[in-house]
């Protein structure tokens, strides 16, 4: 995956792609996967996925805002 990818390529990925491969981040402090997504024309990314139900509010951040 070290490709670059510009802002349109990404979005299109992110809406379109197959998730090949998540992983839980471990020492994050809310529950914080890795994805790795892959198209059908052989284009990778790596997105940070943060699901609400896993959500532990810090005092530092507003109480739910750590998920998208």
């Amino acid at each position: 995956m070290s490709q670059t990818v510009d802002m349109a390529g990404a979005e299109k990925l992110l809406l379109e792609a197959d998730f090949e491969d998540v992983k839980l981040l471990w020492s994050s402090s809310n529950y914080v996967y890795l994805a790795k997504l892959c198209s059908g024309d052989g284009q990778e990314i790596a997105a940070v996925y943060k699901p609400e139900a896993g959500e532990t509010p810090l005092w530092d951040f507003p109480t739910g805002t750590l998920y998208a």
